[in-house]
């Protein structure tokens, strides 16, 4: 995967996984002079901006970027958080952002009807993308009956639900359901959760950005997470 975000590169190579840097000529980059293995490869402005005319910055790097198994995080996490059909790039970028400044590490999303992690994802979480486990599966239905099945009581956001999120309690072992932009999560799925919530506001639209839902949502629960 070719990535163009300084900060997200610098994540990157501190997690070992980049593979090469292609710079642009008099592009200023000296973060990577700490990393002697890494190959460099510099390119002339001219043909570049040829190469490379789709990327926003003049610092590139190859990155070996790969999903977790789903097996991998029940065994090591006891917070999960499920993405149901997130399909904007720049949403997905930012809730993985609030996740992991927030200590939710482990991400599942599913394989269709949902932006796949990329360049553009990549940039809008800064980066902190590398620093998380995330699972790309074939049905959130089945991971759900799986998660229950292993002990995790599962929480979905919903702006029906009567409980308000500072009223929920949470268990040792928990898992959380945001839902897409315009559609929310699935009733399929919200039938499947033990306990829903909303977050109270006092404004006249009805809700929030999954971003802007899922930032509020990390830090309130972080409070309670020792």
């Amino acid at each position: 995967m070719l990535i163009d975000s300084k900060n997200a590169i610098m994540e990157a190579l501190k997690k070992n996984i980049v593979k090469k840097l292609i710079l642009k000529e008099g592009e200023r980059f000296s973060g990577y002079l700490n990393y002697k293995n890494i190959e460099v490869e510099k390119i002339d402005p001219i043909n570049f901006k040829k190469k490379y005319r789709d990327f926003k910055s003049g610092v590139l790097a190859i990155v070996d970027y790969e999903y977790i198994d789903i097996y991998d995080i029940l065994n090591s996490e006891n917070h999960i958080v499920l993405l149901d059909h997130i399909q904007d790039p720049h949403n997905f970028g930012a809730v993985l952002r609030a996740a992991h400044l927030f200590g939710f590490n482990s991400i599942v999303i599913a394989k269709d009807n949902q932006v796949e992690v990329t360049n553009a994802v990549i940039r809008a979480s800064v980066g902190a993308v590398f620093h998380m486990k995330i699972s790309s599966v074939v049905n959130l239905s089945r991971v759900i009956d799986l998660l229950k099945k292993n002990n995790y009581f599962v929480y979905a956001t919903d702006v029906k639900a009567t409980k308000n999120l500072e009223n929920i309690k949470l268990g040792d072992k928990f898992a959380l359901i945001l839902g897409s932009e315009g559609c929310g999560i699935r009733k399929n799925l919200l039938k499947k959760a033990d306990e829903s919530f909303k977050i109270k506001t006092k404004g006249l639209i009805d809700s929030l950005n999954v971003s802007q839902t899922a930032a509020i949502v990390f830090y309130e629960i972080s409070k309670d997470i020792k």
